[in-house]
């Protein structure tokens, strides 16, 4: 950076910038819906009892409350304060 102006404009670009999660797998999820998931991952587990898959959190939190990745377009606030609530768990 050539300024301290150029600094300060970078730093409030990152300071405002909003959360970004990859579209491609979640966008599939919210079509699919949480519920779909875990009904999916529920058959795959009574496949290979000897072998079964944890249920994501994040997964089982969504389906409750009816949540998804996205909201009109952007990362759904509901997944910052999730993350936030269950930091260190």
């Amino acid at each position: 950076l050539k300024s301290m102006a150029e600094a300060n404009i970078v730093t409030e670009a990152v300071s405002e910038a909003k959360p970004v999660i990859p579209q491609a797998p979640f966008q599939e999820i919210d079509r699919l819906g949480a519920d779909a998931l875990l009904e999916d991952l529920r058959k795959v587990n009574e496949s290979m009892p000897d072998r079964k898959l944890p249920v994501p959190h994040l997964l089982r939190a969504m389906a409750d409350e009816r949540q998804t990745f996205y909201k009109d377009g952007e990362v759904n606030p509901w997944l910052i304060s999730f993350q936030e609530s269950h930091a260190g768990h």
